[in-house]
């Protein structure tokens, strides 16, 4: 697939590029200037322009510009050439294969582009987010990207941004199983691209449809989606596309039974495919082995799927080895090693994990069911054959295949009622055009009647005024009693909150019992007012440690009792109805909310809150975590196994992973959305941060800017080799002394815990 991104991305650089080409030729880097010369956006803009450029042959001193260039700009304080100078530092770790690293760079641009407020530069990080999540086989994280940028590229009318989120959308989510979604944006994609004539574009759309109709078993109109493919790329020449488009056909002729057709159009595609892709070659070689054993040819068959599994384990195609290793154990199968077929089939479902195919690990777990019902192991047979039910049902469930089916038709229905709506439009604008008339008279008339009105309005005023001034005295004795009532009012007010503050604080000491379990651990709770909305809790349960976090909605009075109801619905959830699971306990919590505030029409309450839930298991190291916009961050030294797939940042010796929150609070909706549990196995030497959003959006610095939930990142991570009792005075003290003078915005909680 054509990159379009690096259009939208590249744009910027490659005008500096061309401003720059006639020095660039002759030299290198350019030397190093003088400390003392000024700030220059141009020559920063060359040298990362440069760096780009020698990213594969000289990427040490390429990295080493661009970081020297990003602490130039940063001093100048110039957001706009920050943005542009991560986006080159993203695109350098990109073109050598460092995608984690892209990754972090990425967000960093995104959250400047934020910062800034530039739609432009957020569409740009969009599109960069996208491309590296597809990069990394990461599906599911990079929907979010994908229709946040869809989004925003229509507001911007930016076509071609519109176009790449267009054709990527039905790929990524034909690959989740998500079959009507992946229909609906197909049929939108087409529709857009024959708006603007776009033939490359119309064709891929097409694939992807042909692509959907084979998914739900829809051969004729696969094909015939497919020949329409065909044609368009055969017009413009473009013979990958081609070998692609007919690998595709030829495996829905196999679905069909024609395997003369199906081999026919296979080896067509092969001699296409040979000097043109190496990796699409190698999965057409792998569907000619599928072909090769339904006509029974097996020796062939396994000569061809050596070849090709050598060859994807040496490239790392990590979305053609599974379909490789699915057809490795199916031969495996036909020729009796079980044992044999087995491994095969479970390494393919590894890899088929790994690439987020729903399609491929649903004939993984049918191929495990095959074989251990030969070697009379029923019961993984059956526990396998549940797994393919499952991912069976939900990619082709009735009501799926139902919407797909209706989707065609409500696209052409949708065509003629805008032809019926134009005719109207024209009849309506004739309406327009005779009513604007009777307008214009009528408004003469409210002009005259409003000239009147004002006239007399000003004359009752200038009486009003005069009897105005004689009330004036007697209401200034008023206001002054009512002054002096207001001031006892506060003073009781006051001795109020401070007798909650006390009642608050004997609630909270209930869990200060953390210590007692994690030695080293600590606690920072600053209450932004009296009494705070934030709280903490903490509970020993049948040998596990359960804790939380909580960012309740409001400060002061009203996240107090939300703080108050929060504690009481954890403690009863877990002592009383004796539920530990983290998602199972964020549920039952969300019923609470539900049950114990007013929800009736016309008196709804929207208080809820933002929360952290753990479970941890001392024994195995074993940290169960959900969440309602809080995350978790784990700290690890390098080298040792990922602790997520989400790297929030690194340093030279630890990376600090990141575990997203289900992206809602509790106690607001109460919809049937369930939370989701993680597990995750934590190591020695690893330590687990949770703590809400007052630390990161306080303001304050030289610029009264907030602080940034990535500078906090980065904070902790530098503070990893630190005891954590230490990290305590550190946080706290670097909140101080960002804070000043300034007021403090929110509540402070940061729990943090090292095993």
């Amino acid at each position: 697939m054509i990159r379009i991104f690096h259009k939208i991305l590249f744009s910027r650089i490659y005008v500096a590029a061309g401003l720059f080409f006639l020095l660039a030729v002759n030299e290198t880097f350019p030397q190093e200037k003088t400390r003392f010369e000024p700030y220059d956006p141009v020559r920063v803009k060359y040298k990362l322009t440069l760096a780009l450029n020698n990213a594969i042959t000289e990427p040490e001193a390429s990295l080493s510009v661009i970081n020297k260039a990003i602490i130039e700009i940063e001093k100048a304080r110039d957001w706009k050439m920050l943005f542009e100078a991560e986006t080159v530092k993203a695109n350098y770790y990109i073109a050598n294969q460092q995608f984690d690293e892209a990754l972090i760079a990425a967000n960093h641009a995104y959250l400047i582009a934020v910062e800034t407020k530039s739609d432009v530069n957020r569409l740009n990080a969009y599109c960069l987010l996208s491309q590296i999540h597809l990069d990394k086989n990461i599906r599911e994280e990079m929907l979010e990207y994908l229709y946040k940028g869809l989004t925003l590229s229509k507001q911007l009318f930016d076509t071609t941004s519109i176009s790449f989120f267009l054709v990527t959308i039905p790929d990524v989510e034909v690959e989740l199983g998500n079959v009507s979604r992946a229909m609906e944006y197909s049929l939108q994609a087409i529709d857009f691209f024959q708006s603007f004539n776009d033939s490359v574009n119309i064709a891929k759309s097409h694939v992807s449809l042909g692509v959907i109709h084979s998914n739900l078993g829809n051969f004729p109109s696969a094909k015939k989606n497919f020949f329409t493919a065909l044609e368009i790329f055969r017009s413009l020449n473009d013979s990958l596309s081609i070998g692609r488009t007919l690998v595709t056909l030829s495996g829905v002729y196999i679905n069909e039974y024609d395997l003369i057709e199906a081999e026919r159009y296979c080896l067509l595609a092969l001699r296409t495919l040979e000097n043109t892709d190496i990796k699409e070659f190698f999965n057409a070689k792998s569907l000619l082995a599928e072909i090769m054993m339904s006509k029974r040819n097996f020796i062939q068959a396994e000569q061809l799927i050596v070849e090709v599994e050598r060859f994807q384990n040496q490239v790392g195609d990590i979305r053609g080895l599974p379909l490789t290793l699915i057809r490795k154990g199916e031969l495996f199968l036909h020729n009796n090693h079980i044992q044999k077929s087995i491994e095969a089939f479970n390494s393919a479902l590894s890899h088929a994990v790994l690439s987020g195919s729903t399609k491929q690990m649903q004939q993984a777990y049918l191929g495990l069911s095959k074989a251990h019902a030969r070697l009379f192991d029923y019961s993984s047979a059956f526990k396998n054959l549940n797994q393919y039910v499952q991912l069976t049902d939900s990619l082709y469930n009735l009501k799926k295949v139902s919407e797909a089916a209706k989707l065609e038709q409500k696209v052409e229905q949708e065509k003629q009622e805008k032809l019926i709506e134009k005719k109207e439009l024209e009849l309506e604008r004739n309406k327009v055009f005779i009513s604007k008339q009777r307008h214009n008279q009528v408004l003469l008339l409210l002009i005259l009647a409003l000239s009147i009105a004002i006239i007399i309005f000003s004359y009752r005023e200038y009486r009003h005024k005069k009897e105005a001034n004689k009330l004036l005295s007697v209401q200034k004795d008023i206001l002054e009693k009512k002054k002096r009532f207001a001031e006892k009012q506060t003073r009781d007010f006051t001795d109020s909150l401070n007798y909650a503050k006390r009642i608050q604080q004997a609630i909270l000491r209930a869990s200060l019992k953390f210590k007692e379990f994690f030695s080293e651990s600590f606690l920072l709770f600053l209450p932004r007012e009296i009494v705070s909305g934030d709280f903490y809790w903490f509970k020993e349960k049948n040998g596990r440690l359960l804790f939380a976090v909580a960012d309740c909605t409001g400060h002061g009075v009203p996240g107090a009792f939300m703080s108050i109801i929060g504690t009481y619905g954890l403690n009863r959830i877990v002592s009383e109805l004796n539920i530990s699971n983290p998602g199972d306990v964020l549920n039952k919590v969300n019923e609470f909310f539900g049950d114990s505030l007013e929800q009736r029409e016309g008196a709804e309450i929207f208080d809820g809150m933002d929360i952290a839930f753990c479970n941890y298991n001392p024994v195995n190291k074993e940290l169960s975590y959900s969440g309602a916009n809080i995350p978790i961050f784990i700290s690890r030294r390098i080298g040792l196994p990922p602790a997520a797939s989400n790297i929030a940042t690194k340093n030279q010796s630890h990376i600090l992973y990141q575990i997203r929150p289900n992206k809602q609070p509790v106690g607001s909706y109460f919809e049937e959305v369930s939370f989701i549990t993680h597990s995750i196995k934590l190591l020695e030497g690893d330590i687990v941060y949770i703590f809400s959003d007052g630390f990161a959006d306080q303001f304050g610095g030289p610029d009264g800017k907030k602080f940034r939930i990535t500078e906090l990142r980065k904070l902790i991570c530098n503070l990893a080799d630190t005891p954590l009792d230490k990290q305590k005075k550190v946080l706290e003290r670097t909140f101080n002394d960002w804070k000043g003078k300034k007021s403090q915005v929110d509540d402070v909680s940061i729990i943090g815990m090292k095993v």
